[in-house]
């Protein structure tokens, strides 16, 4: 997989973003149905279903929503647990007289529900965990319906379906949902990977039926043959498969059937290898106050592999006040090469050669894997939060005159220097002389001069000097 570099782009803008999280009905069953039956004297309509309150247009029955097989959406603001009900009216002797059985019941999230009469036997095998309820043995007409009621997730916009396999599958604020995982019964995830696209294979027993899904790419392709190192696509499903559902024969025993399993829309991951990951972070400040040698290092987990390049972008915030997190890129470095520190991390140093003025920065890095005939990049990473490069406060200093010279051709005029600002260790220079250092930590007396005009600097320990 080509992947084009994705760290040079000129904004940076940080903001939340507020989702509401959406469930979706899944129903597995023969749904509702109306059946028209016509006789010599009349027409007559047997009706079977499931109603459900709180969904969407566009089938309402007394405010209830009729649903058959497939994904319904449910309204954002639907309060949960759901209030359901199932009926059956129907004409056994083909008259005006009609009977109908009814019953209701609650459906929360995550539970998994059949309406439907099942032979005692049939009812055993499907476990003591799933709610379910149960229409009239007697009655011609049955219903056999699946429900469960699931997160709504959505495929991620193509900047953002990009992971490394450490990584979450789903990270955005619209695909993480709040409550403990769960084991969902009948339900399960599935996968692809790469140019597989007849085969599915279902997640690792330990997470196949969670919901909501918080497991790492690694965790999903534990029992994948491709090596991870290979893998460059993924995608997943959801499948609701119940168990076999029993269904009246002429005869008045009972037929088993497959109910209809229910899929969900493919979700498409790009599976990226891992750039070395960020342990430590340290900037560095520029040694005066007007000069433009800052420079940063990133302490990083593990060393370039052969053919891996790694790519760092620098991002400067030109208006932290009147546009307060806008980065724009200023300047880009490469390099094959890291610093061993002995310690299995690895430095990346910023080019000594690139300058860096005081203020706020990020810095976005990845890798590039050349070693195939077609490079791809590896997995974006930096600072999140950005990063200060500091300055000195700028050096500052003043000359005091205590005393001219007493006599004619003497040398003991004195001045009194005081210094601040910078780094501290003040030294002076007159007339271009040498430097020399201050006796005191900022003054210092000078009582050696002859009459005349002089030239005096100070400067700090980096070597500031007052700027005018």
């Amino acid at each position: 997989m080509k992947k084009t570099l994705i760290i040079i782009i000129l904004f940076f803008i940080s903001h939340e973003s507020s989702f509401s999280q959406e469930y979706s009905l899944w129903l597995s069953g023969e749904g509702s149905q109306s059946i028209i039956i016509s006789t010599s004297q009349s027409t007559y309509r047997n009706t079977r279903g499931i109603y459900f309150k709180s969904l969407k247009p566009p089938f309402t029955i007394d405010d209830e929503a009729i649903r058959d097989t497939g994904i319904h959406d449910i309204q954002t603001n639907a309060s949960f647990p759901i209030d359901a009900r199932y009926q059956l009216r129907y004409n056994p002797n083909f008259n005006s007289i009609f009977e109908t059985i009814s019953g209701s019941f609650n459906l929360n999230k995550f539970q998994t529900v059949f309406v439907g009469c099942e032979p005692e036997e049939l009812m055993l095998q499907f476990g003591p965990n799933n709610i379910r309820h149960y229409t009239t043995y007697n009655s011609p007409v049955h219903i056999f319906q699946w429900a469960v009621i699931l997160p709504k997730y959505v495929q991620p916009s193509s900047e953002n379906r990009e992971r490394i396999i450490t990584d979450q599958l789903f990270l955005s604020p619209e695909n993480t949902f709040s409550e403990s995982p769960v084991n969902v019964p009948y339900v399960k995830w599935q996968y692809q990977v790469n140019n597989n696209t007849f085969f599915w294979r279902d997640f690792p027993a330990s997470i196949r039926n969670q919901f909501p899904m918080n497991a790492a790419v690694e965790e999903i392709l534990e029992n994948e043959v491709t090596p991870l190192g290979e893998i460059n696509i993924l995608r997943v499903r959801i499948v609701l498969s119940p168990p076999r559902s029993a269904q009246e024969n002429l005869f008045g025993g009972y037929t088993y059937t497959t109910m209809p399993s229910v899929f969900s829309d493919i979700f498409i991951f790009d599976i990226l290898n891992s750039s070395p990951q960020l342990l430590s972070f340290l900037p560095i400040n520029t040694s005066c106050s007007y000069t433009d040698d800052g420079a940063f290092s990133m302490i990083l987990n593990r060393d370039l592999e052969s053919g891996e390049k790694l790519v760092a972008s620098l991002f400067y915030e030109f208006d932290p006040i009147t546009e307060p997190n806008v980065f724009s890129l200023v300047d880009q470095k490469d390099t094959t090469t890291l610093i061993d520190n002995g310690d299995n991390t690895f430095t990346y140093q910023w080019p000594s050669d690139t300058p860096i003025l005081s203020g706020n920065y990020k810095v976005r890095y990845q890798t590039q894997d050349s070693s195939t005939p077609n490079p791809v990049w590896n997995s974006l990473e930096g600072t999140e939060r950005g990063f200060l490069i500091g300055s000195p406060t700028p050096v500052t200093f003043s000359g005091t005159t205590l005393n001219n010279v007493f006599c004619n051709g003497g040398s003991d005029g004195a001045i009194r220097l005081n210094a601040s600002g910078g780094v501290g260790n003040y030294e002076y220079q007159v007339n271009g002389s040498d430097w020399l250092p201050f006796d005191n930590t900022n003054t210092h007396l000078i009582n050696t001069f002859s009459s005349g005009t002089y030239s005096i600097k100070v400067r700090d320990a980096n070597e500031c000097t007052e700027r005018n």
